[in-house]
């Protein structure tokens, strides 16, 4: 008999997936499988501040290439040196050679990197699809991850519909302004 109940629960729950797929797709604009806890926060932070951060140079800096995928491909580590040094606007300080940005970039990936899957190249050349980090800190909270599909900030909107929920995100609004991410264990440092 219970086989019998758990294959009826099977094909009910098959019959009815496309019904709900269908309904995700036009009122969401995406289907909420599989979601990544980074990318629904991405989101709900966002809603959260309204402010985020341009992370192409972090991004460049942390994923290392060996070879160019094109011509100027700034993951290379001399095209990156050159974007940093050039003109009157270096952003690195002239004491920092090829050698030792080479050497910051392998410990810049293994902090931001570390389980290889959170922060690909996710700028040109590589992908346009922009990155995640999974961090808790606001220093890395961007605007260019497209894989989200708002899911955090559908949350932050019910949320915000009454006073139980408006002080939830208060407390989380305040715990996130606390948070410190890999970039704090570098005195100094300033991204």
């Amino acid at each position: 008999m219970n086989a019998s109940r758990n294959t009826d629960k099977k094909k009910a729950a098959k019959i009815q997936r496309p019904v709900i797929n269908k309904l995700y797709q036009d009122c969401l604009g995406y289907i909420p499988l599989r979601m990544k806890p980074v990318h629904f926060a991405t989101s709900f932070l966002l809603s959260l501040h309204r402010s985020y951060r341009s992370l192409v140079l972090l991004n460049k800096a942390a994923n290392p290439k060996i070879e160019e995928k094109c011509a100027g491909d700034e993951y290379v580590a001399e095209n990156l040196y050159q974007q940093l040094t050039q003109n009157n606007q270096s952003i690195i300080d002239s004491v920092i050679d090829i050698d030792a940005l080479k050497l910051l970039r392998n410990h810049l990936n293994v902090a931001y990197n570390n389980d290889g899957s959170a922060m690909g190249a996710a700028f040109k050349p590589h992908s346009t699809h922009g990155c995640d980090y999974s961090t808790p800190s606001l220093s890395y909270l961007g605007n260019d991850s497209k894989n989200h599909g708002n899911a955090g900030a559908l949350v932050w909107l019910i949320l915000n519909a009454t006073t139980t929920g408006q002080q939830f995100l208060s407390l989380a609004k305040a715990i996130s302004l606390r948070a410190d991410g890999p970039a704090a264990a570098i005195p100094g440092l300033c991204i």
